[in-house]
Parts: C-alpha cells; sequence; structure tokens
C-alpha cells in the first residue's frame, strides 16, 4: 500500500493570516491577565516578546482595536493599553448589523419576550434588600407616566435593576441590543376603535402618549370626516357593509330606525369618502361573515366613489409603507417578492379588475418580479 502523500504546504497569505491571529490570541490573553488601562508594552517590545515581526503586531492590534480590547497611544508615554469592551460600542455595533441585514422588526421584541421571562424568575430569586427596595420604589411611579418619554425612562430604570439583581452579562447585552433595535424600528400601532367617535379618542390618546396610531375603523366615519381627517392618522377600513334589512312586514320595519336604514345607504361610501378627504387607508377582509362577499363589497365601493387606483394602493403599497416592508413586498417592481399575477383590463360587466393590456408581469409564488411588455 502506498504511504499516504503529505499535505500541501500553505500558501504564504495563509501563513500570515494564521500568524496575526495567533499573534492576536497572545496579545489578548495579556491583557486579560492584567487590570484595564494596563500598559502591557510597545510595538517593538511586544514584537520581540512574541518572536513576530512588527507588521505581524500592527495587525493583530487592528484586530483587538475592533474588538475593544486595545487602546493604541501615540506619541511619548504611549504604547499599548489593554482594555475591556465597551458594552454600549457593542449595543451600536449588533444593532447596526441587524438593520443592515434587514431584520425582521419584530424580531427584537420576540427576543425580549424571551429574555424577560428568564430575567423575572431570576431577578425573584435576588437576595440583595436593597435591590428589592429600589423595586418597589420604581412601582410607584407606574401610574405618574403620562408620556412616551417617562414610559421608556421608566423602562429603562426597570431594565437596570433586573440587570444588577440578575447579574449575567450576556442577557444584559442582548436584552439592550434588542431594545435599542426596537427603539430604532419601532412596530406599527394599530388600534381597534370600530366607530367614528372612538376613532377621535384613540387619537387623543395616542397624543397623550406621542404614539400616532394606525387606527381601524367601524365603518361610519363618513358622518364626520372633517374631524376624522384632523387625526391625521392612517386607517384600516373593512369592508363590511351592512346587509339589507327586510321591510316588508311592518311589524318587523317598525323596529328598525332612519339612523340604521341610512347606514345601510351610506356605508359603501365610506372608502370613497376617505379618499376624497385625502386620507391615507388600508383596506382588509376583516370582520366579514364571509370573506368570498370582499370583492362584492369592494366592487360596490366603486360604485360609490372609490376609485380603481386608489383601491389597488390601499391593498398594496400603502399598507406595505405601514409596516415598513416596501422595499420587498407591495408593488410589481423587480426583485420584489410576489405572489403569480395574472390580469387584464376592468370587465364592468364582470367585476373582474387587472393590469391595464399591453403589459403582463411574471412572478413566481414566493419569487421575485419579473415583468415583459
Amino acid at each position: 500500500m502506498a504511504a499516504p502523500q503529505d499535505s500541501a504546504p500553505l500558501s504564504a497569505p495563509l501563513q500570515a493570516q494564521r500568524l496575526v491571529s495567533a499573534t492576536a490570541q497572545k496579545i489578548r490573553d495579556l491583557i486579560l491577565e492584567r487590570e484595564p488601562n494596563t500598559l502591557i508594552g510597545s510595538l517593538p517590545e511586544l514584537a520581540k516578546l512574541l518572536d513576530v515581526g512588527i507588521a505581524t503586531v500592527q495587525q493583530a492590534a487592528r484586530v483587538l482595536e475592533h474588538e475593544g480590547l486595545l487602546l493604541v497611544r501615540r506619541g511619548p508615554g504611549g504604547g499599548y493599553f489593554g482594555q475591556r469592551p465597551d458594552a454600549l460600542a457593542l449595543e451600536r455595533a449588533l444593532a447596526a448589523y441587524l438593520r443592515v441585514q434587514r431584520g425582521d422588526e419584530y424580531e427584537p421584541l420576540k427576543m425580549m419576550t424571551l429574555l424577560d421571562c428568564e430575567l423575572m424568575p431570576a431577578a425573584a430569586q435576588c437576595t440583595q434588600a436593597r435591590l428589592h427596595d429600589e423595586l418597589r420604589s420604581l412601582e410607584l411611579r407606574v401610574d405618574r407616566c403620562s408620556s412616551g418619554e417617562q414610559r421608556v425612562a421608566f423602562e429603562d430604570d426597570l431594565h437596570a435593576i433586573l440587570f444588577k439583581m440578575v447579574n449575567q452579562p450576556l442577557i444584559e447585552l442582548l436584552a439592550q441590543v434588542s431594545i435599542r433595535f426596537y427603539r430604532s424600528h419601532p412596530i406599527p400601532q394599530i388600534f381597534d376603535a370600530g366607530d367614528k367617535w372612538n376613532d377621535i379618542r384613540a387619537d387623543r390618546i395616542g397624543d397623550e402618549f406621542g404614539v400616532q396610531y394606525i387606527i381601524k375603523a367601524g365603518g361610519n366615519e363618513y358622518q364626520r370626516m372633517p374631524e376624522i381627517a384632523a387625526t391625521k392618522a392612517t386607517f384600516i377600513l373593512p369592508l363590511n357593509f351592512p346587509q339589507a334589512m327586510d321591510v316588508e312586514d311592518p311589524n318587523d320595519a317598525r323596529f328598525i330606525s332612519l339612523s340604521d336604514m341610512k347606514h345601510w345607504e351610506m356605508a359603501p361610501t365610506n372608502p370613497g369618502a376617505f379618499e376624497k378627504a385625502g386620507i391615507p387607508f388600508c383596506l382588509t377582509s376583516s370582520d366579514l361573515r364571509d370573506e368570498k362577499q370582499f370583492l362584492v363589497n369592494l366592487r360596490k365601493a366603486f360604485d360609490y366613489g372609490l376609485t380603481e387606483a386608489k383601491a389597488l394602493e390601499a391593498l398594496t403599497k400603502t399598507p406595505a409603507t405601514l409596516l415598513g416592508i416596501y422595499d420587498k413586498v407591495g408593488s410589481l417592481d423587480a426583485g420584489k417578492l410576489a405572489q403569480q399575477v395574472a390580469g387584464e383590463p376592468r370587465d364592468h360587466d364582470a367585476g373582474a379588475v387587472g393590469e391595464p393590456a399591453g403589459r403582463r408581469f411574471r412572478a413566481r409564488a414566493g419569487g421575485r418580479c419579473k415583468s415583459s411588455a
């Protein structure tokens, strides 16, 4: 049997890379063996101590500077000083990484939920009476948090106490990163109002706490459009128009109010009234007894003033923009995610809604858009 051949020698660049990594590890060990801000040597001294070239030490030093373990001071009295990573710098770096990777806005919220489930039981086992006293004093502030800034300050103080009670640096770091990323990408907040007056109340609550809610409407907003427009909110409009009432039997008809009959007549004008007032809105099939009625009611809204272009925008671009994902979905632009689409010009008799003739779009389900003339 032939003897196994020796492995191929490493290339010069790979050898240099491994030498830099090994040198960085040795300097890292020197730093962690000493107190922070301690001089570990000058550039020539470290090169002699580690038996490597000056260029190798310089490359290793750059790695450790990025890690937050090394501070290079130049000039008289300078040298290489060991230090400890700064938690805020790590938070900023990780939060920036999530932004570059286009992290899901809900991911930090899920992470915070998981971490809080670990923090709370662990904090309950803390035996330091002083920290428990701080927590009890914080409880007195809950009812006084009347603004968004006060709520944020309360949450920060609460987590600061919990972190001290638990004393687990990794959990603290992950929690702080999640909080930082969440606050830089706030999740849209939806208020299910369900009535014109509740819409206005919801907006006033949002004003009090510094939050601009997306308001889920009730279908009767057409009765108070100036007040609705003054909220400056984006609305979600259900198309659950009331069914026709049976008034053939006089005994039954006397229980039906004139306002109910008027609402039955005017409800389909609600989307068109929003468009006319210039209020941004989305459309939803929510609250429908039968989702098959959605297209039927949408066509009815067309007859009562809603334009097809605005309806298409309310079903695609507007909701995608509100969720911060218009760069991924919401239009048939090249590179965006889409389901398979086929369309023809709108047939007023059949009620079909589609793209103008002469332009077709192809997109596999779950694939990316490609267009062809």
